[in-house]
């Protein structure tokens, strides 16, 4: 047991090794069409700030495509005020839908004119520049991903949220696409080419993880990538309550994605690895007596703290890096009991809308890494 978990705190930190060194930045040989699409649902207070920002986009070649998921507040008002201005398409369904792959193919369908789809969320912030980043990497292959991380330093759970930021959706991504040449999909930071799309019959509706559906079926038929240039920043949750109801989806989605769709095995278990880094840590600081296990520690600790120094986070975010290892195990553990309560109470698990006193209130996003990488 001893030996496999150190085997995996090598693999752990073999990842994040490959992550360091910047890529060559690739010259725009041309400027295809792109559609930016964001589904929207009761987001009033975020919504404007999401089109200024995709309007303020360096990119000379861009459509901006709204779907509302039948909102009852002030948003298709906002967003109706952009369309009459001819700065943005809009959709408003006449009737919400449980899983909005639903409402994003039809829109899709029926309104995207772009040779490139950039799906990303209402909550995201992003640099004027990352458009064009995302475009340079398809100019060479099918689908792109890019790091998606917590701009609200604010509470405890949305602090040991972004340093899982840092480390599972930025170098554990990059640096499994520099190993082994392919990349997973983030829903919050995804570009792929519209003619892909539809040969993968654009997005599922067997779980309520489209963008973990698309992924593996992208994976394994076209070729992906992950850019470390083009990061998105969001909201992440601020408590516990809001932090089930968002993994609950999450990890339930992920698992049936899996059962359903064929992936790569190595990547697959690669992924698997670096995801369950926190409960080797826990596992082995069970055993510190053993100089196997004390290695196993340090060697995931380090794995973490490589990931913040390869982002260059802000020195205040380090402190939160062993609450991250301690406390993780535990709230994936609470996460398996939410969703065995509801297949047992409900015959599934549901689509809750993540909420909270300050979430998704138009608070300012504020990047938790130094540098010059983003601007917005």
């Amino acid at each position: 047991m001893m030996w496999l978990l150190l085997l995996f705190s090598f693999l752990n930190l073999l990842t994040v090794l490959a992550a360091f060194g910047r890529e060559k930045k690739r010259k725009l040989k041309s400027f295809p069409k792109v559609s930016i699409l964001c589904r929207v649902w009761d987001d009033e207070e975020v919504v404007e700030r999401f089109i200024k920002n995709c309007l303020d986009q360096d990119y000379p070649n861009l459509e901006i495509i709204i779907a509302d998921d039948a909102s009852t507040d002030d948003t298709p008002k906002i967003c109706e005020k952009y369309a009459r201005k001819g700065l943005i398409k809009f959709y408003r369904a006449k009737r919400h839908h449980e899983k909005k792959a639903g409402l994003m193919n039809k829109v899709i369908k029926e309104m995207a004119t772009g040779e490139i789809i950039l799906a990303t969320d209402v909550d995201a912030v992003f640099s004027k520049g990352w458009v064009k980043e995302l475009v340079r990497h398809l100019q060479k292959s099918d689908a792109v991903s890019a790091p998606v991380i917590g701009g609200n330093f604010t509470t405890w759970m949305s602090k040991i949220r972004i340093v899982e930021d840092f480390w599972l959706f930025g170098a554990s991504m990059l640096g499994r696409y520099r190993l082994l040449g392919k990349s997973a999909l983030y829903g919050s930071n995804t570009g792929i080419k519209l003619d892909v799309l539809r040969k993968v019959g654009y997005y599922s509706m067997k779980t309520l993880t489209e963008d973990a559906e698309l992924s593996l079926e992208v994976m394994s038929r076209f070729k992906t990538s992950f850019c470390d240039r083009a990061i998105v920043l969001v909201e992440d949750v601020e408590d516990l309550k809001s932090y089930l109801n968002e993994r609950k989806r999450w990890l339930h989605g992920t698992i049936r994605s899996s059962l359903l769709h064929k992936g790569d095995i190595v990547y697959g278990t690669l992924t698997v690895i670096n995801y369950t880094l926190s409960f080797q840590f826990l596992l082995s600081l069970f055993s510190l007596s053993n100089p196997f296990a004390l290695l196993s520690c340090l060697l995931n600790l380090s794995s973490v703290l490589l990931s913040l120094k390869r982002f260059r986070a802000k020195k205040e975010v380090y402190p939160w890096v062993l609450p991250y290892l301690l406390l993780d195990p535990f709230l994936q553990a609470l996460t398996l009991i939410g969703i065995s309560h509801d297949l047992l109470r409900y015959g599934k698990v549901r689509w809750v809308k993540v909420s909270g006193e300050k979430y998704h209130l138009g608070r300012e996003l504020k990047p938790p890494f130094k540098g010059k990488v983003f601007n917005p």
